[in-house]
C-alpha cells in the first residue's frame, strides 16, 4: 500500500500513471514561476528529506481561467516535474497542500499522475470558543495550520459570552479590566483577553493559510460578562459577575434602553476594523426574554408596537446591529434563531439546533443563505464513543457518525457550506481540545471539500491510520476511539425455512419461518417462532441456546393445550411473545379465527407445552406484549388492533395502546401510546418484543410499513423509552429507522427491507433490576418469512440515539 495516492480530503479526480516515480526532495527544486516562488519554497520546509537519492524537479506555475473557482488546480506530476494549473493564488496553495501529503505519506516517492480538484462548498469551517476557556495565540496558530492542511478555510472565533470577553477595548476598557476575569469556585480569577495587536496576528496568520477569520460577539444573550463591566446595560441595573456556570444566563442586554444601542455602535466601531473579512457573526442565539418580560420600558415597548411577543424585541436589536454593520460594508451571520423574529434578509443562518432540519426549511422557505452546523455530529464537545469514560459533554458523535453524516436532503444552492463547532466548557487545556478535535475534524474536512459520489469510508480509515503518523510527529494528542472499529451492529442469520428438520409430515414442506419471541431463563435462551407450511398450516416451534447465536431446534412443535373449546374455529396461532412472570413463562401470541384476530394467554415452565389461559382481547387485535413486572399494582400490556386496510389489502394497525389487568386476562384502561409516524411510515404493524426496564424508562421496539415508496412495503423499525411508572407515556421516540442499512440484512435474496424485531434479551441487569448502560443486547427479528436473525447490538446505543435525537 506505499503506492497508493493516501489524500484527505480526496480530490474530484485522481488518475495514476502505471508504476513510474521519482523521489522528491525540497532542495533539489527549480521553480519558473519567480513571484510565486518563495510562497511554494515556505510551504515545503517542512517536508522530510528523502532516505533515496533525488533528481532536480522542475515545477510550473500555469494559469487557466476557465476553472471552476479561485481554489480549484490541477496537479499533473511527471517525470521530475511538478505542474500546478490555477486559477488563483488560492488554487496553488490547495494544490500545494495536496503535493506535500504526496510527498509524507509515500517517503517522498512521487508517483506520475494526474488531479483535478475543486472544493464541494465554499465555506469549510471550524468554530472555537475562547471564552469559557482560553487558549494562547500560538494554539491558535497550530489549529490554523492544521485547518489549513485539511483545506479548511473559515475559522469561526467565538470571542464573548456570559462567562467571558476576550478582545481588548480601548473604547470601553472596563471590558478588558472587568470582563476578561471570573471568580472560580476555588477563589481563583479565571481571566485572559487578545490585545487587538494579537488579534492583527491572528488575522495575518491565517490569511496566509487562505483562512477567513469570522469574529463572533455575541448578541443580544450571552452577555453577562458584558454586564459585569456594565451593569447599566440591562434592564434591571444591578450589580453582576461574570458567569462562573455554564449554560445560559439570563441576565442579557435590555432591549429598549438607549444607552445599549449607543454603546453596540462605539463597540462595533472599533472591534469590526480589527477583521478584514466581509462577515460580521452577532450571536443571536439561546436568547432569554425573562428580564425583557419584567423591565416597564420592554413592556412598555411591546404594548406600543404592538409586538406579538417579547420574542421580537430580539428583532429590533438585530436589525439595529445589521445597521452598522452596513456601514462598514459587512454582511451579518447568526445562529439560526434569528430568523424566529424579523432578521435581514441577506443575513446568513448558521443551522445548528438538532438535526438542523426545521432550520435548514425555514431558510430554503425564506430563501436564506445558511450554513450547515447541527449539534449532531457537527458538536466536537460532543464524545467520541459510548465509552464510560469517554470525554464530553452531551450525546456520542463518533468519527464515523461526522463521515456518514447524510447532509443530501439538506443541501441546496442557499448551503454555502459546513462547519464543526468546539464549545469549550469542559475543555480546559488545549490538549483536551485536540483530543476533542482529531481525528473528527478530518472527516468535516472531507465532507465540506470531496463530493459526496467520491466519499468512501473504508478508504477513508485507511487513509486516515497513514495521516494520523504525521500527527504523532507532531506530537498531538488526538483519539483513537472508533478508528478500527465503528460498526454498531453484528448480525447474524441464526435459522432458515431450510433448518426445519422434521419427521413430522406437516414440518416436512416448511414455507415460512417467522417472528420469534425470545426469553432467557437461567443462563439458557429460548426462541418461540412461528413455523407455516405450504398447506398453510401454523405452529409454534422451540429452539434452545446456550449462548444466544447457536440454537437447536426441537424436531417437533409445541404442543398447545386446553384449546378444545375453540380448535375449530381456530385457522392460525402465531407471532408469540414471551414473558417471565411469577417464575412462569406466559406466551401472547396472535390466534387467528373464524370471528377475528384474538390475543391468546398461555403458561409454560419448560416451552414443551403450553396451556391455554384464554382470549385476553376483543376481537381484531393482532399484536400485543406483556411487561416483564407489575406496576401500580397491575399487570400491563402493549397492543397494536387492526383498525384499517392498506392500498395491497393487508390488514394492519395505525395505533399501539396499553391496557391493565389485575389477572392477565381481563384487560381494562386502554390508553393511546402512539401513533404511527407520519414522516416515515403509513402505520404501525406491531409492538416488537417485550420492553426491557432501563434507568430512562422502558425500552420498547416497534416496527412500521410506508406503503408510498415506488408502491412498495418498506417495513421500519424505531424505538422509544417509556415512563417506568406510566408507560403510556412517551418520553422519546426515535425519528429514524435504527436498523438501518436495511440492505445489510440478508434474508436468502428476499426483499431485505422485511424486518420485524420480535424478540429482546439484555444480557446484563444492577442490583436494582435495571439493564446495564453498557450491556449488550439481543435483538431477534423475522426476516421476509423465510429465515430468524440476529442483531447484536448494546444499551448503550439506544441511550446514544436518544441523546443525539432528542431536543
Amino acid at each position: 500500500m506505499s503506492n497508493i495516492p493516501c489524500l484527505i480530503p480526496y480530490p474530484h479526480y485522481l488518475s495514476q500513471r502505471g508504476d513510474n516515480f521519482f523521489y522528491f526532495s525540497k532542495r533539489n527544486i527549480e521553480i519558473d514561476y519567480p513571484q510565486y516562488s518563495e510562497f511554494i519554497q515556505m510551504e515545503l520546509i517542512r517536508l522530510p528529506e528523502p532516505d533515496k537519492t533525488s533528481s532536480l524537479c522542475k515545477i510550473q506555475v500555469t494559469f487557466d481561467d476557465t476553472l471552476v473557482s479561485d481554489e480549484a488546480y490541477k496537479l499533473i506530476i511527471t517525470a521530475n516535474n511538478i505542474k500546478f494549473v490555477i486559477k488563483e493564488k488560492p488554487g496553488l496553495f490547495y494544490a500545494l497542500q495536496t503535493l506535500k501529503q504526496l510527498i509524507r505519506f509515500n517517503h517522498n516517492k512521487l508517483t506520475w499522475l494526474t488531479i483535478e480538484d475543486f472544493p464541494a462548498y465554499e465555506w469549510r469551517g471550524l468554530h472555537l470558543d475562547v471564552s469559557r476557556h482560553f487558549f494562547t495565540i500560538d494554539e491558535i496558530f497550530s489549529l490554523l495550520d492544521r485547518m489549513a492542511e485539511l483545506k479548511m478555510n473559515r475559522f469561526h472565533w467565538h470571542l464573548s459570552d456570559d462567562q467571558g470577553w476576550r478582545v481588548e477595548s480601548k473604547v470601553y476598557p472596563k471590558l478588558t479590566d472587568i470582563s476578561s476575569s471570573r471568580l472560580e469556585e476555588d477563589g481563583s480569577y479565571y481571566s485572559g483577553y487578545y490585545t487587538q495587536k494579537e488579534i492583527n496576528q491572528v488575522v495575518a496568520y491565517a490569511s496566509q493559510k487562505m483562512i477567513m477569520v469570522i469574529p463572533e460577539i455575541d448578541l443580544p444573550g450571552h452577555t453577562q460578562a458584558i454586564l459585569a463591566a456594565y451593569p447599566e446595560l440591562s434592564c434591571l441595573n444591578e450589580e453582576y459577575e461574570v458567569w462562573k456556570e455554564w449554560g445560559v444566563s439570563e441576565k442579557i442586554l435590555c432591549a429598549t434602553n438607549p444607552k445599549v444601542y449607543n454603546f453596540l455602535e462605539n463597540l462595533l466601531n472599533e472591534i469590526i476594523p480589527l477583521f478584514p473579512t466581509p462577515y460580521f457573526h452577532i450571536g443571536g442565539d439561546e436568547c432569554p426574554t425573562s428580564q425583557w418580560e419584567i423591565c416597564p420600558l420592554c413592556q412598555k415597548k411591546v404594548a406600543q408596537d404592538k409586538l406579538s411577543s417579547f420574542r421580537e424585541l430580539q428583532s429590533q436589536i438585530t436589525l439595529h446591529l445589521n445597521s452598522i454593520l452596513k456601514k462598514h460594508n459587512k454582511r451579518m451571520i447568526g445562529w439560526d434563531e434569528i430568523a424566529d423574529a424579523s432578521a435581514p434578509q441577506d443575513a446568513i443562518l448558521m443551522c445548528w439546533r438538532g438535526d438542523a432540519k426545521q432550520a435548514v426549511a425555514k431558510a430554503k422557505k425564506e430563501k436564506r443563505q445558511y450554513i450547515l452546523t447541527p449539534n449532531h455530529p457537527y458538536y466536537l464537545d460532543w464524545k467520541q464513543s459510548n465509552n464510560p469514560d469517554e470525554l464530553g459533554a452531551f450525546g456520542v458523535s463518533t468519527l464515523s457518525d461526522i463521515y456518514k453524516y447524510n447532509y443530501a436532503n439538506l443541501d441546496s444552492s442557499l448551503m454555502l457550506g459546513m462547519q464543526g463547532n468546539i464549545w469549550t466548557e469542559r475543555i480546559e487545556t488545549f490538549t483536551k481540545l485536540e483530543y476533542m478535535a482529531f481525528p473528527r475534524i478530518v472527516a468535516l474536512a472531507e465532507n465540506c471539500w470531496t463530493s459526496p459520489k467520491n466519499k468512501d469510508y473504508n478508504r477513508f480509515l485507511i487513509y486516515l491510520k497513514r495521516y494520523l503518523s504525521y500527527y504523532d510527529d507532531l506530537y498531538i494528542n488526538y483519539c483513537t476511539s472508533n478508528i478500527d472499529d465503528n460498526n454498531k451492529f453484528i448480525k447474524q442469520e441464526l435459522i432458515t425455512r431450510d433448518n426445519i428438520i422434521s419427521d413430522l409430515p406437516e414440518l416436512t414442506d416448511v414455507s415460512s419461518v417467522f417472528n420469534p419471541g425470545a426469553i432467557k431463563i437461567d443462563d439458557v435462551f429460548y426462541l418461540l417462532m412461528r413455523v407455516q407450511n405450504r398447506a398453510r398450516e401454523t405452529f409454534l416451534v422451540k429452539a434452545v441456546s446456550k449462548d444466544g447465536k447457536e440454537f437447536i431446534l426441537a424436531q417437533e412443535p409445541v404442543v398447545l393445550l386446553g384449546l378444545d373449546k375453540i380448535k375449530s374455529e381456530i385457522f392460525h396461532i402465531y407471532d408469540p411473545r414471551l414473558t417471565y412472570l411469577n417464575n412462569k413463562i406466559y406466551v401472547m401470541t396472535a390466534i387467528d379465527t373464524s370471528t377475528g384476530c384474538y390475543l391468546g394467554l398461555f403458561t409454560t415452565d419448560e416451552l414443551e407445552t403450553l396451556t391455554f389461559v384464554g382470549i385476553v382481547s376483543q376481537a381484531d387485535v393482532r399484536n400485543g406484549v406483556i411487561f416483564p413486572e407489575k406496576i401500580n399494582n397491575k399487570f400491563v400490556r402493549l397492543e397494536r388492533p387492526n383498525k384499517s386496510t392498506l392500498a395491497n389489502g393487508t390488514k394492519t394497525g395505525s395505533a399501539i395502546y396499553l391496557s391493565s389487568s389485575e389477572d392477565l386476562i381481563t384487560w381494562t384502561n386502554l390508553k393511546f401510546v402512539m401513533a404511527g409516524n407520519p414522516h416515515y411510515w403509513d402505520e404501525l404493524i406491531g409492538s416488537g418484543p417485550v420492553p426491557i426496564k432501563t434507568r430512562y424508562g422502558w425500552l420498547h421496539i416497534y416496527h412500521g410499513v410506508a406503503t408510498h415508496f415506488a408502491s412498495a412495503n418498506i417495513y421500519q423499525a424505531g424505538f422509544t423509552f417509556l415512563d417506568l411508572k406510566d408507560p403510556s407515556q412517551v418520553l422519546f421516540r426515535s425519528k429514524y429507522n435504527f436498523l438501518e442499512p436495511r440492505e445489510s440484512y440478508e434474508c436468502l435474496g428476499q426483499v431485505p427491507n422485511v424486518v420485524f424485531p420480535t424478540g429482546l434479551i439484555a444480557l446484563q441487569y444492577d442490583s436494582d433490576g435495571f439493564v446495564n448502560d453498557d450491556s449488550d443486547l439481543l435483538l431477534y427479528y423475522g426476516c421476509a418469512d423465510t429465515s430468524i436473525g440476529l442483531v447484536e447490538t448494546n444499551l448503550r446505543f439506544f441511550i446514544e440515539k436518544m441523546l443525539v435525537e432528542k431536543e
